[in-house]
């Protein structure tokens, strides 16, 4: 099995049974992983999604566009950002990737 499903496999498992307080354990993880790859994007999205969970929807935009830098088309990173952005009531901005997102799967059902 492939890191980058293991690793979706354990922060979806997390984030349904064990809570916040286990986050900030993974977030740990995320943190390592990125300090052996910046480049990796799972780990980058994954601190977004952490940050966001958190309430700092711009740190998280911050790993998004990190993300994004190195797969535009990472659907992840594009819901994530379009979710920071409502968040921080950026309307515009986060229609701009719904409709980035919706072009490269358009029954993303994160989106609509």
């Amino acid at each position: 099995m492939n890191l980058v499903i293991i690793h979706r496999i354990i922060l979806i498992i997390i984030f349904l049974s064990i809570g916040m307080s286990i986050m900030i354990f993974f977030n740990g993880f995320n943190n390592q992983a990125l300090a052996l790859d910046s480049n990796y994007t799972s780990a980058l999205v994954d601190k977004g999604i952490y940050l966001a969970n958190s309430g700092n929807f711009t740190g998280a935009i911050s790993y998004y566009d990190k993300a994004l830098a190195i797969d535009p088309n990472n659907e992840d990173a594009l819901v994530g950002k379009k979710v920071a952005l409502d968040n921080l009531e950026n309307i515009t901005g986060a229609i701009t990737f719904d409709d980035k997102a919706l072009a490269i799967d358009p029954n993303n059902t994160n989106v609509k």
